[in-house]
């Protein structure tokens, strides 16, 4: 359990300490502006990705500081972690009680991050690349390899579209092409495996439904060029026809400047079953509903089937919820804090303190 948080040169915070004393449910409350949401931010970037905001590390030190260095410290049943970036060098920095490690997975082996936030409300209207990093985001709860695999294959996806743009034109000299067809059977290999991660979550998110009919019904699905083609062929067609897109649209991808070919072009499509409407034609209020009874179906699945501590951040998300969703959701969270067997720590933010009084006496209050 969290005992102690700290932030420092963090976003507004300067040096800002929270005593936990082991409480499951913590509630920051407060005026817009004052750093609720960047307390949530900082145990975010615990998760192994950049956080609820998706901020450069150079973005997150504090404004007039003199300083180039932010850290978080937290600890976790007498285990503390540190977690920092160092702007003078540009790397971030992880440490497991006071010894220098080389990312999170020190973390993440017992513990894992979720989260809802305001900006979420707007999910299934906004870019598809919202939508992909929240199955990204469940993804990486459940394969613990996802976060790391995107990333290179990212990287990897980069280094090959610099090349092409620079000798789309002049044409592709014999060594770049070599080097081309040892980078894009990587390329299409993590590819695949990112692709299929989304699937799959797409594929448990259905199966593990809300079934109290507290929720809307949904279905969902990962909907892209990359999955349709790939989708009857066997392990080794796939890598096959996968490098075979890649080398035949070097030309194209090179004037493009972008992958044509690739699960970063993929949607995540969703429907209210009961309306048979798409998520994105559906009022703010049942699109709020719809991805609030999803992201609650997961969190049940993961407390039923992981056993690590799980940290839920919920930032303001019960703004545009009637007294009705409210209670409910209040009702799951005081579920997954009492869970048998299971270590779950939620903390929520909002401004009126009132609000939160269904969560009962047992929770942690800080005003900031």
């Amino acid at each position: 359990m969290i005992t102690t948080l700290q932030l420092c040169n963090f976003r507004n915070h300067e040096n800002i300490k929270f005593d936990l004393s082991r409480h499951n449910v913590i509630v920051f409350c407060g005026e817009n502006g004052v750093g609720k949401t960047n307390v949530l931010e900082a145990i975010s970037m615990f998760s192994g990705s950049s956080g609820i905001h998706g901020a450069k590390n150079e973005d997150i030190i504090r404004q007039g500081s003199e300083s180039d260095f932010w850290h978080i410290n937290v600890e976790i049943d007498n285990t503390k972690f540190v977690l920092g970036y160092l702007k003078s060098k540009g790397k971030r920095v992880y440490k497991v009680n006071g010894k220098q490690v080389r990312n999170s997975l020190d973390f993440l082996r017992e513990n894992y991050i979720l989260w809802l936030t305001y900006a979420t409300d707007r999910l299934f209207v906004e870019s598809p690349a919202n939508r992909r990093e929240f199955i990204d985001m469940l993804c990486s709860a459940v394969y613990k390899e996802h976060s790391a695999n995107l990333s290179l294959y990212e990287k990897l996806a980069r280094e090959r579209i610099r090349i092409l743009k620079k000798y789309c034109e002049s044409g592709i000299r014999h060594d770049i092409a070599n080097w081309l067809d040892v980078i894009e059977p990587q390329i299409a290999d993590l590819g695949i495996k990112v692709s299929e991660n989304r699937i799959n979550i797409a594929k448990l998110l259905e199966a593990n439904k809300v079934n109290d009919n507290s929720f809307p019904e949904f279905v969902n699905n990962i909907y892209g060029i990359v999955e349709q083609r790939l989708s009857n062929l066997s392990a080794e067609e796939k890598k096959t026809y996968y490098k075979e897109e890649l080398k035949s649209r070097r030309v194209k991808d090179g004037y493009a400047g972008k992958t044509t070919f690739s699960p970063n072009s993929s949607d995540w499509i969703v429907r209210f079953k009961n309306k048979n409407m798409f998520a994105y034609n559906c009022s703010a209020g049942e699109q709020k509903i719809l991805l609030c009874g999803i992201f609650l179906s997961f969190v049940i699945y993961k407390v039923q089937n992981d056993k690590r501590h799980l940290i839920i951040l919920l930032d303001d998300v019960i703004a545009h919820l009637d007294e009705n969703y409210r209670e409910i959701l209040f009702s799951y969270i005081n579920r997954f804090a009492k869970s048998n067997g299971h270590m779950v720590t939620i903390f929520l933010t909002g401004i009126d303190r009132e609000q939160f009084k269904p969560l009962g006496d047992d929770v942690l209050f800080f005003g900031l």
